[in-house]
């Protein structure tokens, strides 16, 4: 494996997004905020890398060719090798019914485009802590265990 996609030293973040011009932006802002981002052009290719290097964090696009994001997120979700870590959308997608899909389907965050860098950020490093501080208070007590917990228990 390239040396580019694992440093001990920042915590990973990959970014899904078709646009190069947003892929730019959000790897500049985390490689100034600490992070070791990597890029994915397609939904296709943010699935490998996250199963490859399973990132701290992934920051996923909705709208994209071919395997939108609802169906990368559904995909990341039901493996047991991506399913805890976090996804923050990304997306121009504004509705409220978008938004509630994507946070039914395991999405942590919704951001709408265009946004804020900050805020983002802001954002990105609020939800990190939150799956951080579950996971190190009980591995079985995460976010997206609990989801999983209640939704075996309402069947």
């Amino acid at each position: 494996m390239s040396d580019k996609l694992f440093h001990a030293d920042k915590p990973l973040v990959l970014v899904i997004d078709d646009d190069f011009t947003v892929n730019s932006l959000v790897e500049t802002a985390m490689v100034r905020n600490g992070f070791k981002p990597i890029c994915a052009h397609s939904g296709d290719e943010g699935l490998e890398l996250a199963r490859i290097c399973l990132p701290k964090a992934i920051i996923l696009d909705w709208m994209m060719p071919e395997m939108d994001g609802i169906e990368v997120l559904t995909h990341l979700k039901s493996d047991p090798k991506t399913a805890d870590i976090p996804v923050i959308m990304l997306t121009g997608k504004r509705m409220s019914e978008d938004v509630l899909e994507a946070i039914q389907n395991g999405a942590a965050e919704y951001v709408v485009k265009p946004f804020e860098m900050t805020e983002f950020i802001v954002r990105f490093k609020k939800t990190l802590m939150q799956f951080s501080n579950h996971a190190e208070n009980d591995p079985s007590k995460s976010p997206e265990s609990e989801k999983h917990t209640a939704e075996e228990s309402a069947q």
